[in-house]
């Protein structure tokens, strides 16, 4: 009679477990400071005019909030990099620039060397959306000011790209690509839930997400995405290196997340997104036919805190 009861108390015991439910959120303290570390790699591959190119671009860096104001919705963060990083191989050759390169010719990697440590605010909700980022614009304007010895005209493109990646608006969207993971009400093992992102670096583009909660451990939770990414506006041009550039492209991406339990902060998150489609160029003096580029674009992340 015993082996019975044994076999029931199990079942008992497992259902319990598979019932658990967790109530997913941010719950970050006043005065303490969050990291985030990304590396990414990306892969670039065009056609232009008959001819493939292949560009491997590589983006890493490190930002610490610093938690300054906390009530029931939202939290205010004192957001600065402590370093950032690119590196960009193309068939001409490779480009390199860093917060933490000694070259003084390279204004590139000055110009990161001297964002470093300068603060920037993030507001964000209890459920990682991002609500507001500020200050950037003027940050980077002060940034780029200091080298006066740049042609002015050089000095506003160098801003407009910039601004494009590390714009208040781009850094919102890329924030809750990371962030903006966790559902409205509580979940339990094997539950999904569904999150749109609105993107805004380079390209604006619209995310959709289903989020499944695959594992709760003691200490921490594993949350695993599915998305479907595609521009929000084929039509609209932006404006880069000069030219006037509108993109209409497609794609997917899945993500792990492993989020700590106490904090709701991310302790790692991988992330793997592949898009297909077109690059087109308005016509102009150089280009008066305008053109149409194939591209496909596959790009692995790394998080960590």
């Amino acid at each position: 009679m015993r082996t019975p009861f044994i076999l029931i108390l199990l079942v008992l015991v497992l259902s319990s477990f598979h019932m658990q439910e967790a109530e997913l959120s941010l719950r970050l303290e006043k005065g303490k400071e969050y990291r985030q570390t990304s590396h990414s790699n990306s892969t670039v591959i065009q056609h232009i005019e008959g001819q493939e190119m292949k560009i491997g671009i590589v983006i890493k860096g490190s930002i610490v909030f610093l938690v300054t104001a906390a009530d029931n919705d939202q939290y205010e963060l004192e957001a600065r990099y402590e370093n950032l990083g690119m590196s960009m191989q193309m068939p001409q050759g490779t480009m390199e620039f860093n917060s933490d390169d000694d070259n003084t010719q390279n204004i590139f990697s000055q110009i990161m060397a001297a964002i470093i440590d300068k603060p920037f605010k993030v507001i964000m909700g209890k459920k990682g959306q991002v609500i507001d980022v500020q200050n950037m614009e003027d940050l980077w304007d002060n940034v780029i000011n200091q080298f006066d010895k740049v042609p002015e005209m050089q000095r506003e493109q160098i801003k407009s790209q910039l601004m494009n990646s590390y714009g208040n608006k781009a850094l919102k969207g890329n924030m809750e690509m990371i962030t903006k993971i966790f559902p409205e009400n509580a979940v339990s093992m094997g539950d999904e839930w569904a999150i749109n992102t609105q993107l805004e670096a380079g390209m604006e583009a619209s995310v959709d997400t289903k989020y499944k909660l695959t594992d709760i451990a003691s200490d921490y939770v594993v949350i695993n995405g599915n998305s479907t990414i595609a521009t929000s506006d084929e039509e609209k041009y932006m404006e880069m290196g000069g030219m006037q550039l509108r993109y209409d492209i497609q794609g997917s991406m899945t993500s792990e997340i492993k989020v700590d339990k106490a904090s709701g902060w991310i302790i790692e998150a991988k992330i793997d997104q592949k898009m297909k489609g077109h690059n087109y160029v308005k016509e102009n003096s150089q280009i008066p036919n305008g053109m149409k580029i194939p591209m496909e674009i596959a790009t692995q992340q790394v998080i960590t805190n």
